[in-house]
């Protein structure tokens, strides 16, 4: 199954299933240590396992008609080609050729107007940080990766009226900002 099929919920039980084990496991995190978190969620998923086999074996010996709940994971194939993990350290290795250069020319502000939006990021970055911890941020980047795409394609001409709107006014306060740091320093 590709990502876009499970964010956009067309098998509803599977993407639930993964979206609320993802969420229990970050929530989890807030409350428990990481290793902590870990060794219950894994012991969550052996024990869920164990309890699968056990029902369907009793089921076959009670001679009752059932299926297996776990079939569908034992079909998937876990494998991962070297072809695909050659290609995520290429893109990776790519990224960061291209990613330190600019991070070291913002630094070093080489372009002062990217260097003050950098700055400014940075600087809401920090109030960001001062509202939340990390961990509710992945949490809310969780729950939103689960409901947006669905969103997006229920309302896509508005949204994407919406999107239009924003990236203008988006680059109208760019170009304002840019001006009075330009008129300023000249």
């Amino acid at each position: 199954m590709e990502l876009i099929h499970l964010l956009t919920w067309t098998d509803p039980f599977l993407t639930g299933s993964i979206f609320g084990a993802g969420l229990v496991f970050l929530i989890s995190n807030i409350f428990f240590s990481f290793l902590s978190a870990c060794a219950y969620f894994t012991l969550g998923l052996v024990m869920s396992g164990l309890a699968s086999k056990l029902y369907v074996h009793l089921m076959g010996f009670l001679k009752k008609p059932c299926s297996d709940p776990l079939s569908r994971l034992e079909r998937v194939d876990v494998k991962i080609p070297s072809e695909t993990i050659e290609r995520v350290v290429n893109l990776v290795i790519e990224t960061l050729h291209t990613s330190i250069p600019a991070l070291k020319s913002l630094l070093l502000a080489h372009n002062f107007s990217n260097s003050v939006k950098f700055a400014a990021i940075l600087y809401l970055i920090t109030y960001i940080g001062a509202i939340c911890s990390t961990l509710t941020l992945i949490t809310g980047l969780w729950v939103a990766s689960f409901i947006l795409p669905t969103i997006y394609t229920q309302n896509r001409a508005r949204a994407d009226e919406l999107l239009t709107q924003a990236r203008t006014q988006n680059k109208a306060v760019i170009d304002w900002v840019l001006s009075m740091v330009q008129s300023n320093s000249a």
